[in-house]
């Protein structure tokens, strides 16, 4: 028995007034190389990259599904900091590293998504109806 399908991955999604693109590539993407050394897999294990001036991310493709999940939401919220002007800064205590914000932020909201199921059925008849009452308006 093969294993159960991944869903595709939306190839857009709008983040604030910003629409980014979401594409699957392979690991050797140029897109997924280093920066600095283009012979080098970039520093996230050649998973993900994300570029806020084209408004683009890609991922890996041979992610697994948590994985995958985890990365994409990491990537989310770079996308939400650059809609939303959170930017590094030294001397801000609270914030911090964009970076470290991203990943924190990405692996928490993952675990919040797979380890709540009441929640996501919760947010999504939320989100429904809301999308309902817009519609309607």
């Amino acid at each position: 028995m093969s294993p159960p399908r991944q869903a595709s991955l939306p190839r857009r999604v709008w983040v604030g007034s910003f629409e980014f693109s979401l594409t699957r590539v392979p690991r050797d993407h140029p897109r997924l190389r280093d920066d600095e050394d283009p012979d080098e897999i970039s520093a996230v294990d050649g998973m993900t990259y994300f570029e806020p001036h084209d408004r683009a991310i890609f991922v890996a493709d041979d992610l697994p599904p948590r994985n995958l999940l985890d990365t994409v939401l990491h990537e989310l919220t770079h996308a939400l900091n650059y809609a939303f002007d959170v930017k590094d800064g030294d001397d801000d205590r609270l914030l911090g590293d964009e970076e470290q914000l991203a990943l924190r932020q990405g692996g928490g909201w993952s675990a919040v998504w797979v380890d709540n199921p009441r929640l996501q059925a919760w947010l999504v008849r939320t989100v429904n109806q809301i999308r309902k009452e817009q519609k309607a308006a």
